[in-house]
């Protein structure tokens, strides 16, 4: 006989994050936010560096993008919570409520397993991933088969639609 108190069930989720910076020493930047967040899970997956115009706002300072896949336990609104908290330990003052501007790091949770979730706090996946080359190729590098949760589009048909004409290369 099993004693049920010793049985748990743990979910891990598939999430995926955008990580970009512009500020200081933009690679280290990204490093150590990835150092951070392996933390709150088991980061499966790093896209390379890709350097890319800012978006939504005018800055003499070119942004450095990563995408990473990550597996853990936590649900998603601990999980934006914790990443917030990596933002602030980083240096990260505040996140744009009424535009975007330079920043130390941002971290974007783009999709979390697949679900959608329409709150104030978060919104998945990501409202704003189709739209942003700087967040599309990295997702598309580590993760190809990648299918938008609600318009059921692959990544590779989101890239052809997409309207940003910003410069977007890997390398930093």
């Amino acid at each position: 006989m099993q004693d049920n108190n010793l049985l748990s069930c743990f979910f891990i989720y598939m999430i995926y994050l955008s990580i970009g910076t512009n500020l200081g020493n933009k690679k280290a930047n990204i490093d150590y936010a990835v150092q951070l967040l392996k933390s709150l899970g088991t980061v499966e997956a790093v896209s390379d560096y890709w350097s890319s115009d800012p978006w939504g706002f005018d800055s003499e300072n070119g942004f450095i993008n990563i995408a990473i896949a990550m597996a853990s336990d936590k649900e998603p609104l601990e999980f934006l919570r914790l990443t917030k908290e990596i933002e602030i330990e980083m240096g990260r003052t505040k996140k744009s409520t009424d535009g975007y501007s330079d920043r130390i790091i941002d971290i974007d949770i783009l999709d979390y397993n697949g679900e959608i979730i329409n709150e104030k706090e978060l919104v998945l996946p990501h409202p704003h991933i189709a739209e942003r080359k700087f967040v599309l190729f990295p997702l598309q590098e580590i993760a190809p088969e990648w299918k938008h949760p609600i318009t059921k589009e692959r990544i590779e048909e989101i890239i052809e639609i997409c309207k940003d004409s910003g410069n977007c290369t890997k390398g930093h």
